[in-house]
């Protein structure tokens, strides 16, 4: 309402719009976690290990046809987990 976003309730998340993601509970991160999209997941992925950073495996998910769609970069970041998801 604050932004004049849809919002649309989830199993796990209340989204407003396609701009914000609330947990309904805690996951990753002490203070929650940051998420953003790209066009070019694979990619990113690899921009990142080049600037040395790593991935958190265990949180991926891959589409039907084995192609990763989004992953956690490992460790936190001022106590944020960073979400990268493949853009729709």
């Amino acid at each position: 309402m604050l932004f004049n976003l849809e919002v649309r309730q989830g199993q796990k998340n209340i989204f407003g719009g396609q701009y914000f993601e609330c947990m309904k509970s805690p996951f990753l991160g002490t203070h929650g976690h940051i998420a953003m999209c790209t066009d070019d997941l694979a990619g990113a992925m690899e921009e990142l290990k080049s600037k040395g950073f790593s991935f958190n495996m265990d949180t991926a998910a891959y589409d039907t046809d084995g192609r990763i769609t989004n992953v956690y970069l490992a460790g936190e970041f001022a106590g944020f987990a960073i979400h990268i998801m493949q853009k729709k």
